[in-house]
């Protein structure tokens, strides 16, 4: 999608778009529509690590423990059974993969606003607090959860 959108908008700007906007909504810089063919695979990066750490969730772990960065789980899952363990990684992974779900989402709207602001000439002024709030909430929703996780699995005898 995120791809879509930056091809409509390649193929409908003119030659010379806006490529920076002020506080304001109003355009301070311009360059090549090229921008918006750069702009896809840029906001495409999160997703794909987000999926390839899932994918691979398992091997990632085995090989790499530590990647869990949780101090309750340095501390305590080595002490679990095995199926406890499972469960817990289980849980940090889905919480990982809506994490990433939330920043695609980000990524995409984030996409959808540069396109519209660099067809268009300007920017809404709320764009950049929309932009930033979409990819921070997500952020301190996940912390929030892997603490709970985190304290959670303290309480597991």
């Amino acid at each position: 999608m995120i791809w879509l959108i930056s091809l409509y908008a390649y193929s409908v700007a003119p030659s010379r778009v806006p490529t920076h906007f002020g506080m304001n909504g109003k355009p301070d810089s311009y360059g090549s529509k090229t921008t918006f063919l750069l702009i896809a695979p840029i906001l495409s990066i999160a997703p794909i690590i987000f999926i390839l750490i899932w994918k691979y969730r398992f091997s990632l772990i085995e090989k790499h423990p530590y990647l869990i960065n949780l101090p309750a789980f340095f501390s305590i899952i080595l002490n679990l059974g095995e199926e406890e363990k499972q469960k817990y990684i289980e849980k940090y992974f889905d919480y990982l993969l809506l994490l990433g779900i939330a920043i695609t989402f980000a990524m995409l709207v984030l996409d959808a606003g540069i396109c519209f602001a660099g067809i268009k000439g300007f920017a809404p002024p709320y764009f950049i607090t929309i932009s930033l709030l979409l990819i921070f909430i997500p952020t301190i929703i996940f912390i929030i959860y892997l603490r709970k996780m985190a304290y959670e699995v303290k309480t597991v005898k």
